[in-house]
């Protein structure tokens, strides 16, 4: 960005402070926000440079469409009652327990109740790659990369 004829470096997005500075740009923990950029019932997961917002192990739904549908199952998880492979143990301030959350890249099927990958690849309202990039779904994760004879960066929108 030009400011004063001068080049001034800024944070990315997801990001805070000045790049200009000693320290540079910090992760913006965006689930400390008030009020929570979640919907009421989910969990804030931090992640640098972004966030995301699940349901809670036991429960079922999609934070952002129609929300989280809670019932009297809730997998509580501790030392002696791990979660499953796909999840991770965190504290749901809502309950005041201890529940498993899919992991990053995973969404909880509301028919088996399990932990699945979300395929970022298929999402055509918010693609994840950049235009011409390919995309390859990978379990919790994705890969972008440019097709035979172009050149960029595959990432950038």
């Amino acid at each position: 960005m030009i400011v004063n004829q001068e080049a001034k470096c800024l944070c990315a997005p997801g990001f805070v402070g000045s790049a200009d500075r000693i320290g540079g740009c910090v992760d913006d923990d965006e689930c400390k926000h008030v009020p929570s950029v979640c919907p009421e019932g989910s969990l804030c997961i931090n992640s640098p440079g972004s966030f995301t917002c699940e349901c809670p192990g036991g429960i079922s739904g999609d934070p952002f469409k129609g929300g989280c549908t809670r019932s009297d199952i809730v997998l509580t998880c501790d030392e002696e009652h791990p979660c499953g492979k796909d999840e991770n143990c965190l504290v749901d301030a809502y309950l005041g327990k201890n529940v498993c959350v899919c992991r990053q890249g995973f969404t909880r099927d509301s028919k088996t109740g399990k932990c699945s990958d979300r395929d970022e690849c298929a999402n055509v309202e918010r693609p994840a790659c950049g235009m011409n990039s390919l995309c390859k779904n990978l379990p919790g994760s994705y890969e972008c990369f440019c097709p035979p004879n172009f050149f960029g960066n595959p990432y950038i929108l």
